[in-house]
């Protein structure tokens, strides 16, 4: 993610996210279920999903402080968000692809 204007507009939408207090986890997981049921449905598609998961990895990138290993980083955060939210094309490939909180302290750089 390079572009400036993406990037200070994700960092507004997070702000404006955090202002409003939908950092939850209560939050994350009713969205991860919604998607699940509107791909179901076929309300949505394989390439929104994508869009979905571009949006919240955005997020999370403009807002890590730590620059060390960001390509290591950003890959970690997509198999992850693919196991989250996997599309009929990736779904085989990402049965738990998510890891294990120490993996996901070590991708984030933070020391226990």
């Amino acid at each position: 993610m390079t572009d400036w204007d993406e990037k200070a507009e994700a960092r507004k939408l997070h702000d404006t996210l955090g202002l409003i207090g939908l950092r939850a986890h209560a939050t994350a997981v009713g969205f991860v279920q919604l998607c699940a049921e509107l791909l179901k449905a076929g309300v949505i598609d394989d390439p929104a999903v994508s869009r979905i998961k571009d949006a919240i990895a955005k997020d999370i990138i403009v807002t890590r402080t730590a620059t060390r290993g960001q390509e290591d980083f950003e890959a970690s955060l997509r198999r992850r968000l693919d196991a989250l939210l996997p599309t009929q094309a990736n779904a085989t490939e990402h049965d738990s692809a998510i890891g294990t909180p120490d993996t996901l302290r070590s991708d984030l750089g933070i020391d226990h």
